[in-house]
């Protein structure tokens, strides 16, 4: 490499463990700053896709390659078998638990609006919503 590159790094000091200290919160707040942006309309706040475990890191959303659907990726972050709810904003009827080509594998509960999920240590899992 001949060319001029760029980056950042921080030191974190904490009393606890990584897991404790939310080291892979922190390393995203670093690597995927906040945005702001000001919208007209109702106020308080909102997120399109949420999930109840802080250990699972919500990844990406986006549209399914096929076209039909919402794709969710996610994994788990701290060497821990977890049980998940996910809760999507929006009309879906059903949701799928699809390997990394978004082939649907298995169906995934739903209730009450929130997706049961499982993921392994390290795991990722990809949920699809049609």
């Amino acid at each position: 490499d001949q060319e001029e590159h760029v980056f950042t790094y921080a030191l974190y000091p904490h009393k606890e463990g990584w897991r404790a200290a939310g080291t892979v919160a922190e390393a995203y707040k670093l690597n995927q700053p906040l945005r702001a942006e000001l919208q007209a309309g109702e106020s308080g706040s909102f997120s399109y896709v949420s999930v109840d475990a802080p250990n699972v890191v919500i990844e990406t959303v986006k549209k399914a390659e096929d076209g039909k659907g919402i794709v969710v990726r996610m994994y788990e972050s701290e060497n821990s078998y977890t049980k998940a709810k996910v809760k999507v904003a929006g009309e879906y009827g059903k949701a799928f638990v699809c390997n990394l080509l978004e082939e649907e594998e298995q169906e995934a509960p739903v209730q009450a609006g929130e997706i049961a999920v499982t993921l392994k240590p390290y795991e990722v899992v990809t949920l699809k919503l049609v």
